[in-house]
């Protein structure tokens, strides 16, 4: 079962350094420096700058962390990571802060690419602040510094003062782990009794009911997912059929007509290609494939397209049917549980099958005009 859940979420990423063998991504080997060499450059003979991963880890000698904190991250895509780390390190090195940093492009592209884990996609620079005062006076650094730069959203995080790169979350500074019925190594964390929780890396701003918000202006509803979802005034979610890091596909239901619809999401910066193409691009792609499709009857029709907030949003119609794997594994198509097949039922079997064949060949054929 551990195997088959790590297949299932991680497949593209065990193979990212092999074709033909199972490896951790964590075993990568850098393939530039320009990350370490800006960072290595700005530090003095009193820091420690060590590989851990997929990140360097850059601390003050004799530096005692605190187990768990407030900690920031700086989001950042592949254009911009460099000028980003000429900007914050200095200000690490003069408040004595530790931090890392993503090894490499080729990882921050990873890391901001569609099947990358959601909770911590953007996280190009993390930083440990020792006591909530120094947090403080890092932070509003960082932002004031970074002000014009943007990158990904981090889901897990809250964005410090609407910040488009600077963004902030409570947890674990020193790995600790417990085990969970799969094997798999959980990060915990302790509330001031020493009762032990799990360090919640989900894809939205949680905090530990115990701990207490840094500013006091907040006002926003905190580990409240239970609202009902209606976007650009009129969807109302009703299901999430799968996410991803680029956006979710939802179905939802037309309040004004009372219809079913297929909801895609995409989310700004992720999945960025050359050209500074990302995910919103595709989405805008395919919704303009799908209006010249529309007449064909062999795709879904393309019901609109919105912006909410900063992500984007395709409406398509919902069609209910059954997956072709499925189809084929009911009694009354499937042969390969069939001991003794009349020629009647392999005749009915053939006509089914061929005329889904012959359908599929030439939707296929008009896609491709």
């Amino acid at each position: 079962m551990a195997i088959e859940r790590k297949l299932k979420r991680d497949l593209f990423y065990y193979l990212y350094l092999d074709s033909d063998f199972f490896e951790k991504l964590d075993n990568y080997e850098p393939k530039g420096s320009e990350y370490y060499e800006i960072v290595k450059d700005a530090l003095t003979k009193k820091w420690n700058l060590q590989k851990e991963r997929l990140w360097y880890f850059a601390a003050p000698s004799k530096c005692k962390l605190p187990v768990q904190g407030w900690k920031i991250h700086l989001s950042a895509t592949i254009f911009n990571a460099k000028d980003i780390l000429k900007k914050a390190v200095p200000i690490f090195v003069e408040e004595n802060a530790t931090f890392k940093f993503v090894v490499d492009q080729n990882i921050l592209s990873v890391m901001t690419s569609k099947n990358y884990n959601r909770a911590s996609s953007g996280k190009f620079i993390t930083v440990y602040p020792i006591n909530e005062t120094c947090f403080k006076r890092l932070i509003e650094r960082l932002y004031n510094q970074t002000n014009k730069l943007v990158g990904p959203h981090i889901l897990s995080d809250k964005a410090y003062k609407g910040s488009k790169c600077v963004f902030y979350r409570y947890g674990g500074f020193i790995s600790k782990f417990t085990l969970n019925i799969y094997g798999e190594k959980i990060p915990v964390i302790k509330d001031a009794k020493g009762n032990v929780f799990y360090d919640q890396r989900v894809p939205y701003f949680n905090v530990p009911e115990w701990a207490e918000m840094p500013f006091k202006n907040n006002k926003e509803k905190l580990n409240d997912n239970e609202e009902k979802i209606i976007l650009n005034g009129n969807y109302l979610i009703e299901d999430a059929i799968i996410f991803s890091n680029k956006g979710g596909v939802y179905k939802a239901k037309d309040l004004k007509s009372g219809d079913l619809v297929i909801i895609k999401e995409a989310r700004p910066l992720i999945g960025v290609k050359t050209g500074g193409i990302d995910a919103i691009d595709d989405l805008k792609k395919e919704y303009r494939i799908l209006r010249k499709m529309q007449n064909m009857n062999c795709a879904p029709n393309p019901l609109g397209f919105f912006k909410e907030w900063n992500h984007y949003f395709l409406v398509e119609e919902f069609i209910d049917g059954v997956p072709l794997s499925n189809y084929r594994a009911i009694e009354d198509i499937g042969l390969i549980l069939k001991k003794n097949i009349s020629r009647k039922f392999l005749q009915s079997f053939y006509d089914k099958l061929t005329k889904i064949i012959y359908n599929l060949t030439k939707a296929i054929e008009q896609f491709h005009n």
